[in-house]
């Protein structure tokens, strides 16, 4: 079904023990529409019905007490394919009914592409050496990797465990001398002979165009500041004197804050006047000088930050627990990635939501266990995510990535190199390039 998010808010129902997508209207207090597995009628008025909406049949029960419409099921569908969906009409009956028969309208069921056999799907994540050997695309066979980044000339760089650092200067990937023995969980260039690197206890490693120095030495837990310990999980290096890293410091007391560090081509400054919470920063994306996005996670949700060149403002976003990425497209479009865990504990899926300008708005995504912890948007605006699973969004409709081989793990890291090409790092040591048929 479409509908207007400017008119509804996307949220998380549990029609069953699984999560399900729900709508909420923005301006008729408590008017919702969500799937349902059916309610009894006793203590009800029932009034039954039938009527098409768009091109498809339902089947309507609409139920009273007193004469006050409480709700109403509308179901379509038979056996499998049999498909309900309650609506509560809050303080304004009419305009709700009015406003969810609308998105009814568009109702469509088909085929779920991610179940089932994928093989036919014009999408795949190939995996190839520089010969075109199909299934050898492993440029780290016993250390785990993180992080991928590409230098606007070209040149490839992955980092991760034990301080790795490797270089792909051509076609041929290489292992690089590094200060780092920690994990290493980012790195970002501004130009081929600037490239940044942040870590476990909060190491930050720079690339001069000839060797890898430190600029901050690795800290143990506890070896912060005040006993704390810190952690760098993200950076991006905006030009050579616009550089932020962000990460998170836990307290003695086990409280856990913001860690953000600005390199303004001189010297690294903290910029930690963050408001109170107990949460921390996973990823970081530079706009300009004066608008910077960072995304983690509180004890209340998800978190993003934004800095405004002078000081930081946050916005909790319901509809996820973690937050990993931040992506911008070409056209300006702002995406942020992540994880929703289910009430229970027992089920998690991916959470993804675009920046309109004033707020964050969240993406229904296929039924797929799993977080996103990587996404990029194409130049032709298809957005691509990876984590525990792979999918391309063109449009309005998700499609599967295949792969070239199997039990690969966990994509980490999704970059466009200079020549638009899209690349995507496997935790396992794989790197894979995207291809698209026509």
């Amino acid at each position: 079904m479409e509908y207007d998010p400017a008119v509804w808010s996307l949220n998380t129902s549990y029609p069953t023990a699984y999560m399900g997508y729900s709508l909420t209207h923005r301006s008729i207090y408590d008017c919702k529409l969500k799937p349902s597995v059916g309610q009894g009628a006793e203590g009800y008025q029932v009034e039954h019905f039938n009527r098409n909406f768009g091109l498809t049949a339902f089947e309507i029960a609409r139920m009273s007490q007193a004469g006050v419409l409480v709700f109403a099921n509308y179901c379509t569908g038979e056996g499998e394919d049999n498909t309900c969906y309650k609506m509560t009409p809050g303080d304004d009956h009419e305009a709700c009914t009015q406003a969810a028969e609308a998105v009814l309208t568009t109702y469509k069921l088909i085929p779920n592409p991610f179940y089932g056999s994928v093989i036919t799907s014009p999408n795949r994540w190939a995996c190839m050496d520089t010969a075109g050997t199909v299934g050898l695309c492993q440029i780290s066979y016993s250390v785990p990797l993180n992080a991928l980044a590409f230098t606007p000339d070209g040149q490839a760089w992955a980092a991760g465990d034990d301080g790795i650092l490797l270089h792909r200067l051509g076609q041929v990937w290489s292992e690089t001398g590094s200060p780092a023995s920690h994990p290493l969980y980012d790195l970002s260039f501004s130009n081929a002979a600037s490239g940044w690197s942040v870590g476990d206890g909060a190491q930050v490693l720079h690339w001069d165009g000839n060797e890898w120095n430190e600029t901050i030495p690795y800290h143990g837990p506890g070896e912060g500041p005040g006993g704390s310990t810190q952690d760098l999980y993200a950076v991006d290096a905006y030009t050579d004197s616009d550089v932020w890293m962000v990460g998170a410091m836990k307290g003695i007391d086990g409280k856990y804050s913001p860690y953000a560090l600005h390199w303004n081509g001189n010297e690294l400054i903290e910029e930690n006047a963050f408001p109170e919470c107990n949460c921390g920063l996973n990823t970081v994306l530079v706009l300009n000088r004066d608008e910077v996005f960072a995304a983690g996670w509180s004890d209340l949700g998800a978190i993003i930050f934004h800095w405004d060149g002078t000081a930081w403002s946050s916005t909790l976003v319901p509809g996820a627990d973690h937050l990993y990425i931040l992506s911008q497209s070409i056209d300006g479009s702002i995406w942020a990635g992540g994880i929703e865990v289910a009430r229970d504990q027992l089920d998690a899926r991916g959470a993804l939501f675009h920046w309109d300008g004033t707020q964050w708005l969240r993406t229904a995504l296929p039924p797929l266990t799993g977080g996103i912890y990587a996404l990029s948007v194409l130049p032709t605006g298809q957005i691509v995510l990876g984590g525990e699973f792979t999918a391309m969004r063109t449009g309005f409709e998700w499609q599967p990535i295949t792969t070239d081989i199997a039990g690969f793990g966990v994509i980490v890291d999704i970059e466009l190199d200079p020549q638009g090409s899209l690349w995507a790092l496997t935790h396992s040591g794989n790197i894979f390039k995207l291809a698209i048929s026509s």
